[in-house]
């Protein structure tokens, strides 16, 4: 079962000095990331998958709440157990839901014998 949460890399500020949001994906003993397109000036601005102590903070709580519950639903609905943890951050940021139930490799190796066959048809 995958993990899904929200954070802030406090030694990785932006030019501007403040800081991205991330979601964390962890699966399988590995942890990625997805970027949020949410700036904070600190990390003591994001608390338990909320933001607080900023003038937006209703605001920028609800489009971090959307982005994680949408996440959270496609998790769901997919088969976690077949996915490396990089393939499933691939999934969900490119909203790849056609694949639900099929690996990366599954995907490839159906592919590649259709091409086969065709080959061999025309042949």
């Amino acid at each position: 079962m995958a993990v899904i949460n929200s954070t802030i890399f406090k030694n990785k500020p932006l030019k501007n000095g403040k800081f991205m949001v991330y979601i964390s994906v962890a699966h399988k003993s590995v942890t990625k990331f997805i970027t949020t397109g949410i700036e904070l000036e600190g990390e003591y601005q994001l608390k338990n998958n909320k933001v607080i102590k900023h003038q937006n903070s209703e605001l920028l709580s609800l489009k971090l709440r959307t982005i994680i519950e949408r996440y959270e639903k496609e998790l769901m609905d997919m088969d976690t157990s077949l996915y490396s943890c990089a393939e499933l951050v691939s999934a969900l940021k490119h909203k790849k839901k056609s694949i639900r139930g099929n690996t990366i490799t599954s995907i490839l190796g159906t592919y590649v014998e259709s091409l086969s066959r065709e080959k061999s048809i025309r042949a």
